[in-house]
């Protein structure tokens, strides 16, 4: 099987396993859910304890797969981007390319975003409804694929820091994978931080992600 076969079939795999990753949102959203009622309507209750117990353990193990199957992900980034550096030594052209990569979806990246175009979903478009979904590196190290989800760990944590920094025209980013990213950093003390994600960085200084960031985390973050 020829080399373009061979990525042709591992961008399909990875596909598949960017469809599993999303089916798993929905039960990560409803433990927070349920959480939120248990603690309300059984928060004074012995019943309490083993309820939440309960819960964290499917929190955990719903943890657990996604950060397997981002790592699976990440090894298949890695061998497509093998792959298809072989297949670009094997063709014999002098011409220079493009400082930009385009997916099969026909979205264009800067080179950057290599090895990570073809597992972005379709770029965020107005009214389009398609998920925004970041790959997170840190410190040179890959940390898989996050969502901007409001109802995450990360959401969670990111809300209650700007709380406690009282940044209040930021509040209404915390769902945001920039500042999820931050979240990242000071919980591993990472220092340096790379998104690729499949929007538009912010432009809008005044209430950007950008501006909000060494504010809160006193790091260094950059978008692809």
């Amino acid at each position: 099987m020829s080399i373009p076969d061979n990525i042709k079939r591992l961008r399909t795999t990875r596909e598949r396993l960017n469809t599993a990753r999303h089916n798993l949102t929905p039960p990560a959203e409803w433990v927070t859910e349920t959480e939120q009622v248990t603690g309300y309507i059984l928060g004074h209750t012995a019943r309490y304890a083993p309820v939440m117990g309960a819960l964290e353990a499917t929190r955990w193990q719903i943890d657990a797969l996604l950060a397997c199957v981002a790592q699976v992900e990440a090894a298949i980034n890695a061998a497509i981007a093998h792959h298809t550096e072989q297949a670009t030594e094997a063709r014999s052209s002098t011409t220079r390319p493009p400082p930009w990569v385009q997916n099969s979806h026909g979205d264009r990246y800067p080179e950057e975003v290599m090895p990570y175009e073809e597992a972005l979903p379709r770029r965020v478009r107005a009214g389009a409804g398609m998920p925004i979904v970041g790959y997170i590196q840190l410190d040179g190290r890959d940390f898989g694929a996050i969502t901007a989800i409001r109802t995450d760990p990360w959401a969670i944590a990111v809300a209650r820091r700007v709380a406690e920094l009282k940044l209040r025209r930021s509040r209404t980013l915390f769902n945001h994978v920039e500042m999820k990213a931050v979240a990242m950093m000071i919980e591993t003390g990472a220092r340096h931080g790379q998104v690729i994600v499949n929007h538009a960085p912010c432009l809008r200084h005044d209430v950007a992600c950008v501006k909000w960031m060494h504010r809160y985390g006193g790091l260094i973050m950059s978008e692809v």
